[in-house]
């Protein structure tokens, strides 16, 4: 009965929680249309708006002090030997806190970007805000009583740490190429890339390059803050497991950078040279300067972090972790190979056989790109 009774408190006291992000991400939202910060598109609140905006604030907010205050009033009276360790507190701080960081941190990069192109929305900004708001006001509570480190509450606190570190790379891996290839071109080849991708386009403004880097290094540093508390995290388990996907990750990465190289290498020796244009901006066809950058970072950082791990004796030898990312280096590397060599025997079979369908250029120039990254990576190790 204890554990259903602390199971009611912590429900109505996220969900208020919840309801009180909501009503203010709406004031905000309205307040925010008042000053340089609103979108170039939205119009100036009415009197009426702000009045709207104002009373269901004012009744929101009253109604999450009476019913939300005196639920955690219930939940500090709590003197339960278990309550500040259970499960159940763990469940609702952690998650709700991990699902609230991996939408604000973001959301927050995500405006710089917006700011840089010139395309910025001020509601989002309210959103980040209130949603910030929220998890730092459960993060308060969460260390009012220490983290267990083991059992079922260690695990849903492990949970929110590892999941939203991985949820933060994976946001990374999508901004990279945005952030750093506008950069690259700007710095070593004068926008070269970004006027012929703009060519008879009147309206194509060239980024902000400063506020990309500020972007570029927002999203950098909220993963490797993550990154940091789960470098203090003593479970074996959890550590190298996921520490060891995301190396898997990165190793990945590079192996689609030396893909795409290979494939602009190839290309020039037929007397082809790739456009500028096909390398270095967003989306690019042949974009390896982005993923062989990422690729690089994710894997020399987790790469550290795992033998930040040994040293603390989580693992017994340097040599186990070197034998792990060599299997993960080669299981890859054997893969793209094999399916590169593999393409490359079919394209001659259809070749001898003399198909109809026999394969275009195209498909013999990626089978000879997937056959030498292999390659290369194996003969690296």
């Amino acid at each position: 009965m204890r554990s259903l009774y602390r199971f009611y408190l912590y429900t109505v006291f996220i969900l208020l929680s919840i309801y009180a992000t909501y009503a203010c991400n709406q004031l905000l939202s309205t307040l925010l249309r008042l000053t340089p910060l609103r979108a170039s598109y939205a119009a100036r609140p009415s009197a009426s708006e702000l009045v709207q905006a104002g009373i269901f604030a004012l009744v929101s907010f009253t109604v999450v002090l009476l019913i939300g205050g005196f639920h955690y009033w219930l939940i500090r009276r709590d003197q339960d030997a278990e309550a500040g360790t259970s499960p159940i507190r763990s469940f609702f701080l952690n998650i709700t806190e991990g699902v609230a960081i991996a939408l604000s941190l973001p959301t927050i990069g995500s405006i710089l970007l917006s700011l840089a192109s010139s395309n910025y929305d001020g509601s989002s900004l309210a959103f980040a805000l209130s949603t910030l708001a929220l998890a730092l006001l459960l993060e308060l509570e969460r260390r009012r009583i220490p983290s267990p480190t083991r059992g079922v509450a260690a695990t849903f606190f492990r949970l929110h740490i590892y999941g939203v570190q991985a949820i933060l790379l994976v946001v990374l891996s999508g901004y990279w190429s945005l952030i750093t290839l506008p950069i690259v071109d700007a710095l070593f080849f004068a926008g070269r890339a970004h006027a012929e991708s703009c060519s008879g386009n009147a309206s194509c403004p060239q980024d902000n390059l400063f506020l990309l880097a500020i972007a570029g290094l927002w999203f950098v540093a909220i993963w490797l803050f993550y990154g940091w508390l789960a470098n203090r995290d003593s479970s074996r388990a959890w550590r190298f497991v996921f520490h060891g996907l995301s190396f898997a990750v990165g190793i990945g990465l590079l192996l689609l950078g030396l893909y795409n190289l290979f494939n602009v290498i190839l290309l020039a020796l037929l007397s082809e040279p790739v456009a500028l244009n096909a390398v270095l901006v967003p989306f690019a066809r042949y974009n390896f300067v982005g993923l062989l950058t990422l690729g690089l970072l994710i894997a020399f950082l987790y790469h550290r972090w795992m033998r930040a791990g040994v040293d603390r004796g989580l693992l017994r030898t340097r040599a186990s972790l070197g034998f792990v990312e060599l299997a993960i280096i080669s299981i890859l590397a054997a893969a793209i190979f094999w399916w590169g060599v593999g393409n490359l025997l079919y394209n001659t079979f259809l070749l001898l056989l003399k198909f109809s369908q026999a394969a275009d250029r195209e498909s013999w120039l990626s089978a000879g790109a997937f056959a030498l990254a292999g390659c290369v990576s194996i003969a690296v190790e």
